[in-house]
């Protein structure tokens, strides 16, 4: 599909270009006929008020090309009967009698004064006399050979520019096409991955149900632990189908909030203190460095969503004894979120780069194991951008696993009404 796609795009802009380059040489090969046509006339009617010379006449020093710029002709005067009573022909031009009354006999033939005999190659033009009309004639043979050059080479410019067009189209559409792939072996892997982690608590739930179902006279508070385990594993699809809801909505922007000055100071505050449970039973410490009345434009709700996220997987992947530090800070009225744990263990850069890609785990049986669906860190990304903020991660053996969120190109959309008061710092150690 995606190659079907590309040759679809390069065929189109190379059909495109090809338009435009013939329009172009039409253009010009038009424009270029039109100006020696009406030469052609000017010259023609300078024969017919002088008439055509009879000897050469002497060269103009200054314009030396001006001799040879003069097409042959010949001028001749019909009485009123048809016949040729008077011939004026130029020196350098060899007329026969046959071809004079074939040129003479089409112009009597019309009743235009002037156009082009295409048969013998001749532009006239005639002017009606009391005792008959004058007609001058032009040959062009040299003038269209001279076109048919032009239109042959460029022909030649138009084959060269549309194998250009179509080089440069293929090479642009590898590139174009680059992100289309990329999101289509993300959707693929996408499907694969939730139709995998659905699978496993409807195999649950399933599986449950059938055991329920061979104790049909049992009460139940008997079979009330495996009633349980439909409910649990009823949650966690119900989680897992919300959270690829929320995505699926993010990426077709149909995720709708309401943006209004929030103290994103007190978000971070309230959202850090329900994790301590989480902390205390990993035997996790988290410290923090929150700034003050830290305001900004955005939704409470998502923006507290993100900080959970963020803490609760620094938590959970954060070695037992270690600690989780967490800070808020104001850098050049820039709101800078970060989140980081003490893992010893560094994340390779390929890796970190699709960190943030759903379903994906850096280290798949670990993270089985520590529960989990691979999507948080996925929504925490959409709900950044949601708020035009930048989020990234930095893995170093000093550092330890670190998650940063710039909201400054939000602050920067919006001066008016997204202000970051100065900091100052507060440290709070929960255990």
């Amino acid at each position: 599909m995606i190659k079907k796609l590309r040759w679809k795009f390069v065929w189109l802009n190379t059909l495109f270009m090809l338009c435009i380059f013939a329009l172009l040489l039409g253009a010009f090969c038009a424009s270029i006929a039109a100006r020696q046509r009406e030469a052609d006339y000017r010259q023609l009617e300078r024969a017919l008020d002088r008439g055509y010379r009879t000897r050469p006449h002497r060269m103009d020093p200054e314009r030396p090309d001006a001799q040879q710029n003069i097409s042959p002709g010949f001028c001749v005067k019909v009485d009123l009967e048809g016949n040729i009573v008077l011939v004026d022909t130029q020196v350098y031009s060899e007329i026969s009698e046959q071809l004079m009354r074939e040129a003479v006999d089409a112009v009597l033939r019309t009743d235009r004064e002037q156009g082009l005999i295409r048969k013998l190659h001749l532009r006239y033009m005639c002017r009606m006399l009391s005792t008959g009309q004058k007609i001058a004639f032009l040959d062009i043979s040299a003038e269209q050979q001279q076109m048919q050059g032009q239109a042959y080479i460029g022909l030649l410019v138009l084959l060269a520019g549309t194998l250009a067009a179509f080089g440069v189209a293929y090479i642009f559409s590898g590139i174009a096409i680059r992100p289309v792939q990329q999101a289509w072996v993300q959707q693929k892997q996408f499907v694969a991955d939730a139709s995998h982690e659905i699978k496993t608590p409807l195999t649950v739930v399933l599986t449950n149900a059938d055991i329920l179902l061979q104790n049909p006279d049992a009460t139940i508070r008997s079979q009330q632990k495996w009633v349980e385990y439909i409910k649990a594993e009823a949650e966690r699809m119900r989680e897992l189908v919300e959270n690829m809801l929320f995505l699926a909505k993010s990426d077709a922007g149909k995720e709708s909030v309401t943006f209004s000055r929030v103290n994103f100071s007190e978000i971070v505050w309230n959202h850090m203190l329900p994790l301590e449970s989480i902390a205390y039973e990993k035997g996790v410490t988290i410290e923090s460095d929150i700034a003050p009345e830290v305001f900004l434009e955005g939704h409470a709700g998502r923006l507290g969503q993100l900080v959970v996220i963020l803490l609760d997987n620094a938590c959970k992947y954060a070695p037992p004894g270690s600690e989780v530090f967490l800070q808020l800070s104001v850098r050049q009225d820039r709101a800078v979120l970060l989140v980081r744990n003490a893992s010893e263990e560094v994340v390779p850069p390929e890796k970190l780069a699709h960190i943030f890609d759903r379903f994906y785990r850096v280290d798949e049986a670990r993270t089985r194991g520590a529960g989990g669906y691979g999507l948080g860190l996925a929504i925490a990304k959409a709900i950044a951008e949601q708020h035009g903020a930048k989020i990234w991660a930095e893995s170093s053996p000093e550092e330890g696993m670190t998650f940063f969120v710039d909201f400054g190109k939000n602050a920067r959309k919006r001066k008016k009404k997204c202000r970051c008061k100065p900091k100052r710092t507060k440290k709070r150690t929960l255990s």
